[in-house]
């Protein structure tokens, strides 16, 4: 089993985040030179969000000045 020293993990830690920061840099300025062309902005490092999978709109939730909230749920249907 390897060892890192204290003072090794905190080196590697600063230039990793040294690291990200220039690519970050370099990604804004690249979607800065883009906008201009009218191409799409990339995400910047570590910002990827992806889509909904699965996603079921199960319950609605309204509003009424009268009656206040009110939760409609959706219907479960169920095979025969």
């Amino acid at each position: 089993m390897s060892s890192i020293s204290k003072k090794d993990a905190q080196k590697k830690l600063k230039e990793e985040k040294k690291r990200i920061k220039e690519e970050q840099k370099r990604l804004k300025k690249e979607n800065k030179q883009n906008k201009k062309k009218g191409a799409p902005a990339k995400p910047a490092v570590g910002q990827v969000i992806g889509s909904p999978t699965n996603f079921s709109h199960d319950t609605h939730v309204g509003w009424d000045t009268e009656h206040g909230f009110e939760v409609c749920l959706k219907p479960v249907l169920h095979a025969p």
